[in-house]
């Protein structure tokens, strides 16, 4: 819509140049017949300025057709400095001689040509005095404010000449801002089939027609702003789109989902086609992080926790009080029981490798905290005291019999935090690896495919199926990041622990200068 509107005000101001040039032209003609000098010169300058405004006006079509944003402002700045050059001239003229106008109109008119030439100069890099951005997200207010794709038009230009080796002709500047939209196009896709635009954006949308790149390109005008948003869905936005200080591992983020989608050999974030499998498959995951967001909104209430029953733990010989958060059925009480006395006494091993100084004798179970289910398997908390050269109370969670995380207090958190999601999967997939010592038994295991391996730093190590799948997702985090942000760097060290042939750990940290953008730690084994 804003395209259509600047095109028919240029169109029009270039119809209306076309007579009072005719007319000047006759008036050129009058006073030639007539002789008088002195009103053919102030006739020939006031019909040069028509010309050059019709000229401004035709360049200016030209540019909009080509998709550059500002030619109307642009425009009006350059149709201004020749304005005050007319009445530079015509004061110097014999009819109207006034060299102290001439000289002020003259200083104007340098001031406004240079504001002009930096004008232009900065739109032909392609950025509009853009801040330090996030995905092309204006982060100068928190949440999601804007998406403009002039901010990041020069980081899309880069990502071209990065690939392909050449910078970005003239001609290309209709598809390198159609590159700068890829990422928010398919976000104003989604937007737009769950009908979560404002009602006067539909109807336009509506009017236009077309696909939708031809949508955001003639009623969006390569922008997604805020206030074209329906105002229930912009909290989302604002936790799943905004600039964040630090990426969490585990925190949704349309930048992951959106990178993870397009992903290419090329690395690249901007310079990717659109493809409606792409835009199938990202609406899907956007769908799941919306469903997971509302169930969180309905659960902001602190949790009510409340004991319900009792459980013996035959190992220890414990009676431990259930305490139940939402809605737990007695027989889902009884299937973490059972849990609880099903897990053997070489898996307790963990809790000593977890926490310095423990053993079963030292340890006091009296609380198991059992959270409304959220899967087929049984999770829970176990609590208690133990003593670790001092008393204190310690806590580890247990999801389908395996031993996730342990924590140094009575523990509030749930089993089913999606922070613990990857420390379950290699929790079940560690086969023991804290025992394994013997080159034979390393090499079996590679071949049933139990180990696989991955470079780390220009090394060959053996990792566990699970962690090397987390750590493939976590460097294409990075990756993101690295498109959005300058000057980062990407360390890697793993943590060989002495006699073992497996890494505990791979620590993966993003930094900016001094900040840590990105951290992750992946416990192979604990």
């Amino acid at each position: 819509m804003r395209h259509k509107l600047s095109l028919i005000y240029l169109i029009a101001a270039a119809v209306i140049n076309i007579p009072l040039i005719l007319f000047e032209l006759l008036n050129i003609l009058i006073f030639t017949v007539r002789y008088e000098p002195g009103y053919l010169l102030m006739v020939a300058l006031f019909l040069t300025a028509q010309c050059l405004y019709l000229a401004i006006n035709i360049v200016s079509i030209l540019r909009l057709w080509k998709e550059n944003k500002r030619v109307v402002a642009s425009s009006l700045l350059m149709k201004t400095t020749v304005f005050l050059l007319f009445f530079a001239s015509l004061y110097i003229t014999p009819k109207v001689f006034i060299p102290e106008a001439t000289l002020c109109f003259g200083i104007l008119a340098a001031v406004v040509g240079t504001a002009v030439f930096f004008f232009c100069r900065s739109r032909a890099g392609g950025q509009d005095n853009k801040p330090v951005k996030s995905n092309g997200i204006d982060p100068r207010l928190s949440g999601f404010t804007d998406y403009k794709a002039k901010w990041v038009w020069a980081d899309a230009a880069a990502e071209y000449k990065r690939i392909h080796g050449t910078e970005v002709s003239a001609d290309m500047n209709y598809q390198v801002y159609r590159y700068a939209s890829m990422p928010v196009i398919y976000l104003f896709q989604w937007l737009r089939d769950r009908e979560l635009l404002t009602d006067e954006i539909n109807d336009s949308l509506r009017y236009a027609g077309g696909d939708v790149l031809d949508q955001f390109r003639v009623v969006m005008d390569y922008c997604l702003l805020r206030n074209e948003i329906r105002p229930g869905i912009l909290k989302f936005l604002d936790s799943y789109c905004a600039e964040a200080n630090i990426f969490r591992p585990g925190m949704d983020h349309f930048m992951f989902d959106y990178y993870e989608a397009v992903r290419n050999p090329d690395k690249a974030y901007y310079c990717v086609e659109y493809s409606e499998d792409t835009y199938n498959r990202l609406a899907s995951v956007i769908d799941d992080r919306y469903s997971a967001f509302r169930s969180s909104l309905s659960n902001e209430d602190p949790p009510v926790y409340e004991s319900v029953d009792r459980v013996k733990w035959d190992l220890t010989g414990d009676e431990l009080s259930v305490t139940a958060v939402g809605n737990v059925s007695r027989s889902y009480i009884s299937l973490c029981g059972a849990a609880l006395n099903s897990i053997p006494v070489s898996r307790l091993d963990k809790l000593a490798r977890i926490f310095q100084g423990w053993s079963l004798e030292s340890f006091h179970p009296d609380m198991m905290i059992i959270h409304e289910p959220k899967g087929d398997e049984a999770a829970f908390i176990v609590s208690g005291k133990a003593d670790l050269g001092q008393e204190c109370g310690i806590s580890f969670a247990v999801r389908d019999g395996v031993i996730v995380a342990g924590y140094y207090s009575y523990c509030r958190y749930s089993p089913w935090d999606p922070e613990l999601n990857d420390r379950f999967e290699l929790a079940k997939d560690d086969k023991d690896l804290y025992h394994l010592d013997s080159e034979l038994r390393l090499n079996e295991m590679v071949r049933s495919g139990d180990l696989v391996p991955v470079m780390i730093n220009g090394a060959e190590v053996y990792v566990t199926p699970a962690a090397a799948r987390i750590r493939e997702r976590m460097e294409s985090r990075c990756e993101a990041i690295m498109t959005q942000y300058r000057d980062c760097r990407v360390e890697e060290r793993t943590d060989m622990r002495a006699g073992s042939l497996i890494p505990r750990s791979d620590c993966i940290t993003l930094s900016i200068g001094k900040e840590t953008k990105f951290l992750y730690i992946i416990n192979i084994w604990e």
